[in-house]
């Protein structure tokens, strides 16, 4: 691999780990239904959250970013339809997937950072993620450990 088309992929996933923070805080779900479905759903209500976005927000960010695809999008799909490579360790615009025990919800969320805890061998995972937060129906940042996620994939074959 040369160095140009590792600067250019690593300057994609950049750009995409900085357009999802600029919508932390943001409760942006009726702009992705409507772009995805060209309507709202009904079961959409935004202060109750009844349906869950997460993996919407992550799909809409590689749309924006220019390496997803809507035309293969559909309701219940979320990242699936990407055919991501599972990893052990993310880099920045990878997605994390958790699954909360004894619930059977997925929660997906964008890697928009790692590091090392001080003084010790855990991993910490930096997640922007949809439906989320205090008041659900907004976009949240928050850290995590690296062990809590059930699976990481990697966007790598998209860029």
């Amino acid at each position: 691999m040369s160095d140009l088309s590792y600067m250019g992929r690593l300057d994609r996933r950049l750009a995409l780990i900085q357009d999802a923070w600029s919508f932390v805080g943001k409760g942006a779900p009726d702009e992705m239904w409507q772009r995805m479905l060209g309507r709202v759903p009904p079961a959409w209500r935004p202060r109750k959250a009844r349906v869950h976005w997460c993996g919407i927000f992550y799909a809409w960010m590689l749309v924006r970013a220019g390496i997803g695809d809507w035309s293969r999008w559909r309701l219940g799909t979320g990242i699936e339809q990407y055919h991501l490579s599972r990893i052990e360790v993310p880099d920045v615009g990878d997605c994390a997937v958790y699954n909360p025990p004894g619930r059977h919800i997925w929660h997906h969320a964008m890697v928009v950072g790692t590091r090392r805890m001080k003084g010790g061998s855990d991993r910490m995972v930096m997640i922007v993620a949809g439906n989320t937060g205090p008041a659900p129906g907004k976009v949240d940042a928050s850290e995590r450990s690296l062990k809590d996620a059930c699976a990481y994939y990697s966007i790598e074959d998209l860029l």
